[in-house]
């Protein structure tokens, strides 16, 4: 059963018997501050504040159903802080329920004259417990016996006092010793005193053969009431009461509160049998009525609980699949029973399910990555159409730069912002234990601020050399008017008024394009709108890729502007969605309405929003195309197929199509022919039927249906967290994709298939250069026309500078051989060209003194500029060749295995001498370790040290991958923290080495002796210590899984806290000490344990026949998940405290053990041999223990319930108070057996 609820609720649930049918009684308490009753607090809370006020004995709730409701007190009546009384009241105020107690400080009757006897002042108290303690009564007063005022109390000086009791009700005052008042309290009342055992039922013959042990058929459920009567309603609490305390706190003389103003609501999936699958669940609402409130008015706090109950097939709760509770606010109305169904749904899937195969869900996850290489051709193809410019491309501005720079800048700077609190937190709390630098978030800041300043003077510079373009055009228009007469620039086909035309196309895109290219980048520079997106799942790259455009109001164009014959081109506020085909503007969809302000759950479209097409658009259904024959997956509208086609595209092709009979478009419709399945994604709803794939597999054969866990749509379910690329290929069949299928049952048989398989390297390669090549074919036409027009143009110098006597191939060698001048050389005569042209105007009567300023403010910035540049230039170039020596140094020392400065100080940091991290010979290592050396930290990888006397050799955290050390003597050897695969250590002497921390993995260990060896935190996984000898070492906290130990030699060794896996068939662990381990899915035929302990240490999943435990000590050990032990020896073993579930030891023989305090339960011990065996108080719950030996066995206040005893042999044995519920008998034997105090006591004779 599992349970899913608010932490504010504490459930409880328990079975019930009620005149032969069984119930699930359900009890929810909510815990609540008196202060502020409507904040439920949490249950954690409850369970560590309210056991503590209750006192010992205590229990807050027995979860059984009250047919009444009640309110009960635990507390003390007051006076106010700093002061003492000797008389108070108290009073507590319920609803209709009112209930006052005089409260009195100690006293005691006192004679006055001969016979008359008078109360004696009270003393004054500052808190008086309101317990049954202070209430009238005393031994022998039945109402009470733990009260005070029945009997005198010795007094120190050898005489005796009659007290009186604290508490009385105003109106039945004690008045004389002889008074038998009814006690005044507002605590819970004991079950053996007559108020409640009164209504207990009769326990005869009659219940014991027919409801035992359930209550009998007249019981009063009141029984259950715990309050005095004037403390219950005639009905139930309403959960609308207010609640009045008086004087039961120092500060707060009146407490004024009420119950919680909640509705609560619990429900339970029942199965249609224990063992029946979830398809057949019953999910059923539970009523509820509130039947306790209990007040603790000295913490301010209080208690009141739900009940419900409901009918149930099995006590043990095993047809009990799922419980589910929740709060609703009373001022709505309540949710349906379906609204339920739908959480608890949500609930379960976010269950974690046990992986019983984690190879294939990897190899699942591989193959799905790799289907990534499949678009590759595709992205190729895709790069090779934008080269040739058959995709839209995005004119980028200025402004759009340093918009972008501003944009990174604050999304960096918010990171450091979010970072820099969480790194002086962890300053704060361990920066004695590790160095923080803080100091490096200012030195982000610094040059996050650079980087937007260098960024903002480039933007600076474009813009102007921008606005010089656009001034230079301005004088280009005006010159031709001015300078051209008309009739030459019509015949020459100029336009004075757009001298250069950008390229036309056509009216529709030449209009509309730019509209396109201005909502796109209204859409990036609009955070909010940006972050909405985001929110809904969209990435940047798929809302660039998509022309993703934001329209923020109403506009309208005359339509011939946009080549319509008439009528307007509207285009409204909202998401622009535009439509290209190659590179030409076909179409503007508006998703109308939308705004920034909107959720993924506002998608599907849905009034405010409505798909609205601009006049003249090619509307077609939208359709992005993966590989021929891909699977198309169906979308509710662009902007879900936009996001499907960021999750899939490499595999599948979207198309949108909302419905089964929606029309596909031209484009949808061929694909739809030949995909190898269709994918249609329905919202969150009830499980899927044959109904709702039908009208899908109509359109397409194969169409696969599947429902978003989560979310009315996939932009919600993207939101929600759902991958919807795992939802679409766990719908698709995997042979649909590319991938191998699923193998069955027969298939498996321990093969691997094979998964996707990626293209090689070099396939790629060649599928870039083809793509370069075509790129190259398709631009040449235009590189030889402009060869062409280049050697016309030499053609023609050539003849010019013939005409002057002047060959052009010499001009043009005596051009390349002169020497290039600098820049400043450049400067200088640039000024100097300035200097003639000045002389030229001057000449002819033009220089005026602004322009003869400006002329030298000229030249001396052109000589300024070129001077400084030529010095930058003459450091950078100097600075380049310093690099690169620096860097062709570093080159050397990495090769030779030299680290540099920086690095070797952050390995000393770590206490790591980097000159020792060099690769070794095996001669070097024999040298070294005959100097004394150490070789800590060496690299020994693939070295042969085999059969070498290494005796206390340092090796430790060397580099060990595939090293020889097989018959290697390392006695004493330091091999701690060292690290490597598949090394060989076999027949390698390590006894007494130190391991500790070591990491050899997949190593062979196989007859190597490791006796007295430190392995401590050593990880062994995939190793083969087979035949090893182990005895006498310390594998604390080791890790051995997917290891062989088959005969290994473990006597004596320490296992604590250690996790082993693999095979230890005839392995020898007698004496072994295993504390706190885990023993997975060991094979373990043959193995011995004898002499053993294995104290609080898990056997999961363990297999063995003929494993020894003789005299082993068992205590809290626990065999789980099937284990299997049959014919194990457990003779003579202690087990205190322990668990075996679920497990198989048939035919073990326990002979002369000690089980006490176990739990046995869901077991095969059926033909055990439990001669003699000490059990007390051991339950053995529905364990097959058929045949099995049990004479002489002490199983005194243990069970059986529900076991099976069948031919079992229990003569002689000790079995006073056996709970023998529901066992199954026959053929047993019982003879001599005690059996006082249990069901079979004097009633062997009906047993079969």
């Amino acid at each position: 059963m599992k349970v899913f609820k608010p932490k504010e609720h504490a459930l409880m649930v328990r079975p019930l018997g009620i005149r032969g049918r069984t119930y699930m009684a359900a009890t929810v308490m909510l815990y609540f501050d008196l202060t502020a009753p409507d904040g439920l607090l949490g249950e954690q809370e409850l369970w560590t504040t309210v056991p503590g006020l209750l006192g010992q004995g205590t229990a807050l709730d027995q979860g059984v159903p009250k047919p009444r409701g009640e309110f009960l007190v635990t507390g003390a009546c007051c006076a106010p802080r700093g002061e003492t009384r000797p008389v108070s009241q108290v009073s507590v105020r319920v609803g209709p329920l009112s209930k006052s107690v005089s409260v009195f400080g100690d006293r005691a009757w006192k004679q006055v004259g001969n016979a008359a006897m008078s109360i004696g002042e009270p003393t004054p108290f500052s808190a008086m417990p309101v317990t049954w303690e202070h209430a009238f009564g005393g031994p022998g007063f039945l109402d009470n016996p733990l009260g005070k005022g029945v009997q005198p109390l010795a007094t120190p000086g050898g005489g005796s006092v009659l007290p009186l009791p604290n508490l009385e009700y105003p109106d039945r005052l004690v008045g004389s010793p002889d008074d038998r008042p009814l006690p005044a309290c507002f605590g819970p009342l004991d079950m053996t005193w007559p108020l409640r055992a009164s209504k207990a039922g009769t326990y005869g013959d009659k219940w014991l053969k027919e409801r035992w042990p359930w209550f009998p058929d007249d019981m009063n459920y009141e029984f259950f009431n715990l309050a005095s009567a004037d403390q219950m309603l005639p009905g139930f609490l309403t959960g609308e009461e207010a609640v009045e305390i008086r004087n039961m706190h120092p500060d707060l003389p009146l407490i004024a509160s009420r119950l919680p103003r909640v509705r609560l609501r619990l429900f339970a999936t029942l199965k249609k049998s224990p063992k029946a699958g979830p398809e057949e669940d019953t999910f059923r609402e539970i009523g509820l009525h509130v039947d306790t409130l209990w007040l603790f008015p000295e913490v301010l706090r209080g208690v009141v609980m739900h009940r419900g109950l409901t009918e149930i097939l099995d006590e043990e709760l095993e047809d009990v699949r799922y419980v589910l509770s929740a709060t609703e606010s009373p001022d709505e109305p309540a949710k349906p029973i379906e609204h339920y169904l739908q959480e608890q749904r949500k609930h379960v899937d976010r269950m974690v399910p046990l992986n019983s195969d984690p190879g294939a869900d990897a190899r699942k996850k591989v193959d799905r990555a790799m289907l990534q290489f499949k678009a590759l051709p595709r992205k190729i193809e895709e790069a090779k159409q934008q080269a040739l410019g058959k995709t839209p491309v995005m004119p980028r501005t200025p402004e759009d730069m340093a918009a972008l720079s501003d944009r990174l800048t604050a999304e960096g700077a918010a990171v450091l912002d979010e970072l820099e609190p969480v790194a002086r937190d962890l300053h704060a709390r361990f920066g004695h234990l590790a160095k923080i630098d803080l100091e490096v978030f200012d030195a982000w800041r610094a040059k996050l601020k650079a980087m937007s300043s260098e960024v903002g003077k480039a933007a600076d510079q474009a813009k102007a050399t921008q606005a010089k373009g656009v001034k230079g055009m301005d004088e280009l228009k005006k010159s031709l008017k001015a300078n051209v007469r008309p009739d030459i620039l019509a015949k020459a086909g100029i336009d004075p008024d757009d001298p250069l035309p950008t390229r036309k196309v056509n009216p529709w895109h030449d209009a509309g394009f730019p509209v396109a290219i201005e909502c796109r980048r209204r859409l990036e520079v609009d955070a909010k709108a940006m972050d909405a997106l985001r929110a809904m799942g969209l990435s940047r790259r798929t809302i660039g890729r998509a022309w993703l455009g934001l329209n923020n109001a109403e506009r309208r164009w005359d339509g011939t502007q946009w080549g319509l014959k008439d009528g307007e081109v509207i285009l409204p506020a909202g998401l622009v969605l535009p439509k290209f085909r190659e590179a030409t503007l076909i179409g503007l969809v508006v998703l109308a309405g939308w705004s920034p302000d909107f959720s993924a759950g506002d998608l599907p479209l849905s009034p405010p929003v409505e798909r609205v097409a601009a006049k003249g658009s090619d509307d077609a259904t939208l359709f992005l195309p993966a590989d021929e024959g891909a699977p198309v997956v169906a979308a509710a509208g662009d902007l879900e197929a936009w996001l499907l086609a960021q999750e899939v595209d490499d595999v599948c092709g979207v198309l949108v199509l909302p419905s089964p009979d929606a029309d596909p478009g031209k484009a949808g419709d061929e694909a739809l022919k030949v995909a190898r399945a269709l994918v249609a994604i329905l919202p969150e709803g009830p499980p899927l039927t044959g109904a709702d794939a039908a009208p899908w597999q109509a359109l397409h054969p194969a169409a696969c249906v599947t429902r978003l866990p989560k979310g009315m749509s996939v932009l919600q379910a993207k939101a929600n967290g759902i991958s919807l690329r795992d939802l679409i290929l766990d719908a698709l069949p995997p042979e649909a994709v590319g991938l191998p299928p699923i193998p069955t049952a027969n298939e498996a048989d321990g093969r691997e298939a094979p998964g996707f398989q990626p293209p090689a390297p070099g396939e790629i390669k060649d599928q870039i250069l083809k793509a370069i090549d075509e790129v190259k074919a398709a631009l040449m036409p235009k590189f030889d026309a402009a060869k062409a027009k280049q050697a016309e143009a030499m053609e023609m110098a050539r003849t010019q500078l013939a005409k002057r006597g002047l060959n052009l191939d010499e001009v043009m060698a005596k051009s390349a051989e002169a020497p290039r001048p600098g820049l400043a050389e450049s400067g200088q005569r640039m000024a100097e060209s300035l200097a003639l042209s000045k002389q030229k105007v001057q000449a002819a009567g033009g220089l005026t003194p602004d322009i003869a300023a400006k002329y030298d403010e000229a030249a001396t910035r052109i000589k300024a500029m070129s001077s400084d540049a030529e010095a930058r230039l003459t450091k950078g170039l100097a600075e380049i060749e310093d690099g690169k020596k620096r860097i062709a140094e570093a080159m050397v020392k990495v090769k030779a295995g030299e680290l540099p400065p920086e690095a070797k100080d952050k390995f000393a940091a770590f206490g790591i001498d980097p000159d020792r991290i060099v690769r070794r010979s095996r001669e070097e290592v024999v040298a070294m370790h005959a100097r004394g050396e150490s070789l800590a930290g060496a690299i020994l990888s693939e070295v042969d040290l085999s059969y070498l006397d290494l005796r206390g050799i340092d090796l430790s955290g060397a580099q060990l991958g595939k090293t020889l050390m097989c018959g290697t003597n390392l006695a004493g050897a330091n091999l701690s923290k060292a690290m490597g695969q598949e090394a060989d250590f076999s027949g390698a002497c390590l006894s007494g080495a130190d391991l500790t921390g070591a990491v050899l993995q997949k190593t062979s260990l196989a007859e190597a002796i490791l006796s007295g060896a430190r392995l401590k935190q050593a990880v062994l996984n995939g190793s083969d210590l087979s035949g090893a000898d182990l005895s006498d070492a310390i594998l604390d906290m080791v890790v051995i899984q997917k290891a062989k130990l088959d005969g290994a030699d473990v006597r004596r060794a320490s296992l604590k806290m250690s996790v082993i896996e693999g095979s230890a068939a005839g392995a020898d662990f007698r004496g072994a000490r295993f504390t706190q381990c885990v023993l997975k899915r060991m094979l373990l035929d043959g193995a011995d344990f004898s002499d053993a302990a294995l104290n609080s240490t898990v056997l999961q999943a363990c297999q063995g026949e003929g494993v020894r435990f003789t005299g082993a000590n068992l205590d809290k050990i626990r065999l789980i998940a099937g284990t299997s032990l049959p014919g194990a020896d457990l003779r003579d073993t202690h087990m205190l405290h322990g668990c075996l579930k679920d497990s198989c030891l048939a035919g073990a023989n326990l002979s002369g053990s000690v089980l006490e305090w176990s739990i046995i339960e869901g077991c095969d011990l059926s033909g055990a041999g439990l001669y003699g065996v000490r059990a007390v108080r051991t339950r053995f719950i529905k364990t097959n223990l058929e045949n099995a030996d049990m004479r002489f066995a002490n199983l005194m206040s243990g069970s059986l319930r529900k076991s099976r005893l069948v031919g079992t042999d229990l003569r002689g044995g000790n079995l006073y108070g056996v709970d023998f519920y529901k066992a199954v008998m026959g053929r047993t034997q019982l003879e001599g057996a005690n059996l006082k105090m249990s069901l079979l006591q004097d009633r062997t004779g009906f047993l079969p």
